[in-house]
């Protein structure tokens, strides 16, 4: 069981308020240590473009299953998102889902 040092998980999405105080609420109800900044994300998809609320979360000692399980698979169902940028100092930068499950990223975007 690897703890990671402080990392930082960025996530944006339309059923995410402008202030993240949705998102603080959801890591305090799962007993998740964070620090939580609000900020907006311009998305483009689809040539269509959009600005969303978005949340840089830094994360303290999060467990490498516990990303999976305690936090990721419950954010992205509770806030319908579909990847988030993580970065593990030393360890790993990218989208998350290629950090759980290598490639899934690539399938993902296919």
């Amino acid at each position: 069981m690897k703890t990671y040092p402080a990392s930082t998980l960025y996530i944006s999405g339309k059923k995410i308020d402008n202030k993240c105080s949705n998102v603080l609420e959801f890591l305090k109800l799962n007993s998740i240590e964070a620090q939580v900044t609000p900020s907006k994300s311009i998305i483009i998809n689809n040539n269509e473009t959009i600005i969303e609320n978005s949340c840089q979360l830094i994360l303290t000692k999060i467990k490498s299953e516990n990303l999976k399980k305690d936090l990721w698979n419950k954010l992205k169902i509770k806030f319908n998102l579909n990847c988030a940028h993580l970065f593990i100092p030393g360890v790993y930068e990218g989208c998350i889902m290629n950090f759980i499950c290598p490639s899934a990223c690539d399938l993902f975007y296919k």
